[in-house]
C-alpha cells in the first residue's frame, strides 16, 4: 500500500465512531491479508465444525448467498403482494423458491425460512 493511501486511511479511521472501528479493522485486515495470502476454501460444514472461531474470521459463502437470495425473494414477494408484478418478477420469485426447496445449510432448514409466504 502506498504511504499516502495508508495515511489517508488512518485519518479517516480516526474520525469514525468507535462502534464501527472493529468492523473497519476486520475488513481492512481482510483486504491487506488478501493481497498476499489466498483464503482456504472449505465447505460450510467444515467452517461450522473446524473453523467456527473468531480467530479464523470465517466467511461462509453458502450462507451469505442464501441470505442474498432471501432478500431478493422478500423483495419480489412484497412487490407482488402490493400489486407490482411482471412475468420476470414472478418467474424469479418461483425460481428462487424452487432452488431452496428441501435445502439445508449446516443443519439449518432453509426451506422453512423461504416458506414464510405460504
Amino acid at each position: 500500500m502506498y504511504p499516502c493511501v495508508a495515511s489517508l486511511l488512518i485519518a479517516v479511521y480516526k474520525t469514525i465512531i468507535s462502534s464501527w472501528q472493529r468492523c473497519c479493522l476486520y475488513f481492512g485486515r481482510f483486504y491487506i491479508i488478501g493481497l498476499w495470502a489466498k483464503p482456504t476454501l472449505v465447505s460450510s460444514e467444515d467452517i461450522n465444525l473446524k473453523y467456527n472461531q473468531d480467530s479464523f474470521n470465517p466467511v461462509d459463502g453458502e450462507i451469505i448467498r442464501a441470505c442474498d437470495h432471501l432478500s431478493a425473494f422478500i423483495e419480489a414477494y412484497l412487490s407482488i403482494s402490493h400489486g407490482i408484478s411482471s412475468k420476470v418478477l414472478k418467474e424469479g420469485y418461483a425460481s428462487i423458491f424452487e432452488n431452496y426447496k428441501d435445502k439445508y445449510i449446516v443443519g439449518i432448514n432453509i426451506t422453512e425460512i423461504f416458506n414464510f409466504s405460504e
